[in-house]
């Protein structure tokens, strides 16, 4: 059997590469991207997120928790990673099979996540207990050279039905 060759697509003008089709496939679906150091990235990561899940049919609330999530793993990527071997670029990596969804974010720093408590009046510093709170499990590892993954796991039923995408009848519309 021939191997499929992985997609290639642009979203947010990032690249994206994708292989498989839709959650029934058999083999493992997967995506990853490559971010640059920078404030729009966690938008980017999301858009990413979001077209990658609904091509391979994913339940809207999973798709949902999993753009948060994501969300706030690369701004901590983008604000905890210096430069290193990679420029500070963090990398997205999705894969998806037997009903789960595990999501990792890659970036050279290799000082591993911590749970804060910031208190009441804070601003910030609650993404990792959102990423503890809503996922199935989390954790990191640190690369071989340089760097380091953290990532979660999300229970991800695919949609048995047609995915509606509310927006399509507007901009047929426009």
């Amino acid at each position: 059997m021939l191997e499929e060759a992985p997609a290639r697509r642009m979203v947010a003008g990032v690249q994206m590469t994708t292989t498989g089709e839709t959650a029934e496939a058999a083999e493992p679906l997967t995506c990853t991207a490559d971010l640059p150091r920078s404030r729009i990235s966690p938008y980017c990561a999301r858009c990413l997120t979001r077209a990658a899940l609904r091509a391979w049919r994913i339940r809207p609330e999973a798709i949902e928790t999993a753009e948060l999530l994501i969300s706030e793993l690369v701004t901590n990527a983008v604000k905890g990673s210096g430069a290193g071997p990679r420029d500070g670029r963090v990398v997205l990596s999705l894969r998806y099979s037997g009903g789960e969804l595990t999501a990792g974010v890659s970036d050279p720093a290799r000082v591993p996540p911590a749970v804060q408590d910031p208190g009441t009046e804070a601003e910030g510093g609650r993404g990792l207990m959102l990423v503890q709170a809503l996922s199935k499990e989390w954790g990191y590892y640190l690369l071989p050279a340089d760097g380091k993954v953290v990532y979660f796991v999300l229970a991800a039923e695919p949609v048995r039905e047609p995915v509606r995408d509310p927006g399509a009848a507007a901009r047929r519309a426009a």
